[in-house]
């Protein structure tokens, strides 16, 4: 009986995970050309590729080249040439490895830092904006939805971000 009751229960969960599932990756792409609007009308000199680069290389400083690229889903040679553009401006410094000459390590440098903080403030405004007029209940749902998304996505990280 217990079984049967347990097996229901997990068959639930996981009709109610698919749901959920389904309705972030319709809600993820609708947020993001909201975000990329705004980033190409306040800075038509940042990209979205190289927003989350920068975010990338502000929360794994000295990352290798090569992690980059995993996480963008690019070719190493795809992610040097952002790399480079974001270099000449100034806002990542590139420094061989210490132990490994041929590797690379980033870190953002002061100025890479202030445009990150401009670009996620920007981002930050244009989802405020798009969400100011919700009722209050629905605003506290998300605003609870998005915090068990942090904690399992970011806070426990998946198992894929630890190989």
């Amino acid at each position: 009986m217990a079984a049967a009751l347990i097996d229901r229960t997990s068959g639930r969960r996981r009709a109610l995970a698919a749901d959920c599932a389904a309705r972030l990756v319709d809600v993820a792409p609708v947020v993001m050309r909201r975000v990329r609007a705004r980033m190409r009308r306040e800075m038509p000199d940042l990209t979205v590729p190289q927003f989350r680069s920068l975010v990338y290389i502000e929360s794994h400083r000295g990352c290798a080249l090569r992690e980059l690229a995993g996480h963008l889903g690019n070719t190493p040679a795809t992610a040097s040439a952002l790399v480079d553009r974001l270099v000449r401006r100034g806002w990542v410094s590139r420094a061989p490895d210490a132990a490994n000459r041929r590797q690379v390590r980033l870190a953002l440098t002061a100025r890479g830092a202030e445009r990150l903080a401009a670009a996620e403030h920007a981002a930050r405004r244009e989802i405020a904006q798009a969400i100011a007029d919700a009722p209050v209940p629905v605003l506290l749902s998300v605003r609870s939805g998005l915090a068990g998304l942090r904690e399992l996505f970011v806070e426990r990280r998946p198992r894929e971000d630890s190989k």
